[in-house]
């Protein structure tokens, strides 16, 4: 009897090389998409399942994705944080989503084109993610949130591959106009600001309201647009001359006060991390030394961890770029993904 997979197909290169890959590997693949919201349409995904001759299933996600993903998304940036949507989507949306889908079609495991390895470790009894092996497009950061019994079902299998075999692997299946987008995925032309305006909706929202810059010592500097256009590190689209070059420090919801400051002043050794999950190592508390990335496109940093309460304290061993409050921080040793959490 064939093994079976169920796959999250898009319509895109990864999502179509994952269904020839399992195909050739023998499994009796079925492919679902997954529709999070109204832009989003089945067409690619039509094209590409008809050519490789797989079934096809659609299946409706968009009051949860609403629910899960757009106002956590909007909420966090009202609240004056930087929020990481595609982590909090892997875990609610799309992994919950496809294992949902399985169960009702009777279906094993489930697949996606992530750039990312999943295996099982017999000696600690459990199932943790590792890095993939094309770097510049190792997607582990934002599978951090995974659960034990979600990663129990999940096969990656672009784990050891290339975006250059990739392509090339599907060249003759997909439709040559698809595009590869680094953006937000439910964000027309990555314009966040509209996105939110346009769902908070209320004029005289406070979110709304313009308010003071301010330096680290508090003296205004000047007026800003409305917390939720400012990210800490941002230094484009200030719209203030200061004689030098200004970066967000902090963006602070309850006053409405963005601190801003200058080169030396976005440099930091430290960082707490909360709403911690732990996939490749039991929970714990106590120290160990590891790396850290504090951003997708960061190179993990070195750094001794202490874990207290539910908390993680990170004492970087080389001082690093100041982090957004609400951005994830994943934790690793050498390729292996220990755990990861919430940036306070």
């Amino acid at each position: 009897m064939k093994k079976t997979v169920l796959v999250g197909l898009s319509g895109g290169v990864d999502s179509a090389a994952c269904c020839r890959i399992l195909m050739d590997e023998g499994y009796d693949v079925t492919a679902c998409f997954l529709r999070f919201f109204d832009q989003s349409a089945p067409d690619r995904a039509e094209i590409v399942a008809k050519r490789l001759g797989v079934p096809l299933h659609i299946y409706d996600c968009r009051a949860d994705f609403e629910r899960n993903v757009i106002d956590y998304f909007v909420r966090e940036y009202t609240e004056g944080r930087t929020p990481n949507p595609c982590a909090r989507c892997n875990r609610t949306m799309k992994f919950a989503s496809l294992i949902s889908f399985a169960d009702r079609l009777g279906i094993d495991k489930v697949a996606t084109g992530h750039y990312a390895g999943v295996s099982f470790d017999r000696q600690s009894g459990r199932y943790y993610v590792s890095r993939g092996k094309d770097a510049s497009k190792d997607q582990s950061y934002f599978l951090w949130q995974l659960t034990q019994k979600q990663l129990s079902r999940i096969l990656t299998p672009l784990a050891g591959t290339v975006k250059k075999e990739v392509k090339q692997f599907c060249s003759d299946i997909v439709p040559v106009d698809t595009r590869e987008s680094n953006e937000i995925c439910f964000v027309p032309d990555n314009d966040y600001v509209s996105f939110i305006q346009k769902r908070i909706g209320d004029n005289d929202n406070p979110i709304l309201r313009e308010g003071n810059f301010v330096d680290i010592n508090g003296r205004v500097l000047g007026r800003h647009k409305g917390i939720f256009r400012y990210t800490v590190g941002q230094r484009r689209g200030l719209d203030i001359s200061l004689g030098r070059r200004a970066y967000v420090l902090s963006v602070d919801a309850a006053s409405g006060n963005i601190v801003l400051g200058y080169d030396d002043d976005c440099i930091a050794d430290a960082v707490t991390v909360g709403n911690l999950n732990f996939s490749g190592i039991a929970e714990f508390e106590g120290e160990l030394e590891c790396c850290v990335k504090l951003r997708y496109r960061q190179p993990p940093a070195h750094a001794r961890v202490t874990v207290s309460d539910g908390t993680a304290s990170v004492r970087l061993l080389s001082p690093s770029r100041l982090s957004a409050r609400g951005q994830s921080a994943v934790f690793y040793s050498d390729d292996r993904l220990l755990f990861g959490g919430v940036i306070k």
